[in-house]
């Protein structure tokens, strides 16, 4: 079975070759040259010593981390740490896939620079038996469908749960029933870019502002009150800003892996702007942080939303769930909004620091619920704790054994939380209460 990527190809190659030195056997030496055949520069057919310090060159420079003493060379154990790595990564990281759905799928326009993903790429996804709903958001190139899932019972309070980059709402598909099961209304949206929603082709359509200003219109439209917002991500940075732009509309937030940037300079700043060319070699170096991921993103060339989401989640996801993350984006036409978002993390430091005045008022429940392997996040549930109100005295809770995407690592824990978070509000308590006595008779 093929890697998802060349690179990854090398990595793992790099690392066998450093584990072994000039000292690697046969069958390391022929496995080397099985996986990445580039070592062999003369063609001979065998590595010589110079073709082998070549390649550990290569890693010692593409990894420097791995030199934990800072000597410019890598020690026993410091290979055999790095094998570990490999050996993990290729176990965890299943090969990219091109169905014959892909291929077979046409693009479709609906309109010049939107695009919008064929309903047949979302039949039968696993675990996602929900009905789309859709309602139309304004942009400057007319209307936009955005999607979401609503189950549960339409007089309950709702919970809305916000999906980040690149995921969208089938994220919440392993939380979505228990919630339900508890008596909640869930409202589970794609933002537009992502999901079944609506896809501008343009970066430039993709601004933080456009998507505050589209999820500010989807609450506002669906006219929800008493909302418990869980948000992961760019759920967090757009959810945010929703509630501090309608505190009202909301009983309780819940913020796992979350984020809202507020540093000096003005709105308007994107960065990443330096790496604007394709590069064959790109690697996901999730565990290093936001920056390498950055660059990741605006170089590899084929931005594969699956990958990603195993990247950065701790069990292994089945074959059928990562082509169910990737059912959203037929080619590269429709990747603009995964592409530009991280770009975009720093680009409204000011409207931020504004939002931030709310969140310094907001005394209704605030609940972290941070995982304990995230790189992009892990720390930053205590500036909440500290500047909220809201999170005084509240039950805070770190995810044990999950990495950045939580929800699919610890779906049924994050639904109790919620729960109980609601239950523990004594302006929801009672309604819920009422709800399951009305089931029960």
């Amino acid at each position: 079975m093929k890697t998802h990527s060349v690179c990854f190809a090398r990595f793992t190659i790099v690392l066998l070759f450093t584990c072994s030195a000039v000292n690697a056997n046969d069958a390391i030496r022929k496995k080397i040259l099985e996986l990445y055949p580039q070592a062999d520069t003369n063609g001979d057919g065998v590595l010589s010593d110079a073709e082998e310090a070549a390649v550990s060159q290569q890693a010692l420079k593409r990894y420097p981390k791995a030199d934990s003493n800072g000597d410019g060379v890598l020690s026993d154990a410091e290979k055999q740490k790095l094998l570990r790595t490999a050996a993990n990564r290729a176990k965890r990281k299943p090969a990219g896939i091109t169905t014959d759905k892909t291929k077979k799928t046409p693009a479709q326009e609906v309109r010049p620079g939107v695009f919008r993903a064929p309903d047949e790429r979302f039949e039968n996804l696993k675990d996602y038996p929900f009905e789309p709903h859709y309602l139309e958001v304004d942009s400057r190139l007319g209307k936009l469908r955005m999607h979401y899932v609503d189950v549960g019972p339409r007089d309950a309070d709702p919970i809305l749960l916000m999906h980040g980059e690149p995921s969208w709402s089938y994220l919440y598909r392993n939380m979505i029933p228990p919630l339900v099961a508890a008596g909640h209304r869930v409202i589970a949206p794609d933002l537009i870019g992502f999901g079944r929603s609506d896809k501008p082709a343009n970066r430039t359509d993709h601004s933080y502002q456009n998507h505050v200003d589209w999820m500010t219109q989807f609450v506002t439209e669906l006219d929800l009150k008493n909302v418990t917002l869980f948000c992961q991500d760019w759920g967090s940075l757009i959810g945010l800003r929703v509630v501090t732009g309608a505190p009202d509309r909301f009983a309780c937030i819940v913020a796992g892996n979350a984020a809202l940037p507020a540093g000096p300079g003005d709105d308007g700043v994107v960065i990443g702007g330096q790496w604007n060319e394709p590069d064959p070699t790109a690697e996901l170096r999730f565990e290093e942080g936001f920056m390498p991921w950055l660059k990741y993103s605006q170089t590899v060339p084929k931005f594969d939303c699956g990958l990603i989401l195993q990247e950065a989640t701790v069990h292994e996801l089945s074959q059928a769930e990562l082509e169910a993350y990737r059912a959203p984006f037929p080619d590269e036409r429709y990747n603009a909004g995964p592409r530009v978002m991280p770009t975009l993390v720093r680009s409204q430091m000011a409207s931020n620091r504004k939002a931030w005045k709310v969140l310094a008022r907001f005394d209704k429940p605030f609940l972290t619920t941070f995982s304990d392997s995230d790189p992009i996040t892990k720390g930053g549930e205590k500036v909440f704790q500290k500047r909220v109100p809201g999170a005084k005295g509240q039950p805070h809770t770190i995810i044990k054994n999950a990495s950045h995407f939580l929800q699919e690592d610890a779906a049924e824990q994050l639904a109790t939380l919620i729960s109980d978070l609601i239950a523990s509000n004594p302006t929801t308590q009672q309604d819920v209460s009422l709800r399951r006595r009305s089931r029960d008779d």
